[in-house]
């Protein structure tokens, strides 16, 4: 059951190939060092909140990308230019972008996306 939740597959052939590995030195607290990341710890929130919803795996993957580009610079400015050079569709990303601007302070203003810094935006 757990190779079926974490990883998707239903055929238990295709789960025995993942019992071969293994986490090492996991930390389930680990935090990054960089104490000006809030983006990315408002993002990282959504993780459980968007896994119930997203079914899709490209959907999984464009989240984690996105956290992975805040993590480097939490001042980068998410948009289609962005991630299309990560080879996600432009419908995919709208939907995304639309879904998460208000957790990571941006706005669309005039067509472009800008960062609102710490203010709510509605």
């Amino acid at each position: 059951m757990f190779f079926y939740k974490i990883l998707g597959h239903s055929n238990i052939n295709n789960q025995i190939y993942y019992k071969q590995f293994k986490l090492i030195d996991f930390d389930k607290k680990w935090k990054p060092k960089n104490k000006n990341l809030y983006r990315w710890k408002k993002l990282s929130k959504l993780d459980n909140k968007l896994f119930n919803i997203i079914k899709r795996k490209k959907a999984y993957r464009i989240h984690e990308i996105t956290k992975k580009i805040l993590l480097k610079n939490n001042d980068q400015i998410i948009n289609n230019y962005i991630l299309r050079k990560y080879g996600f569709n432009t419908k995919l990303i709208q939907r995304y972008l639309i879904y998460i601007s208000k957790y990571i302070n941006q706005k669309k203003i005039n067509g472009k996306y800008k960062i609102i810094p710490n203010k709510i935006i509605e």
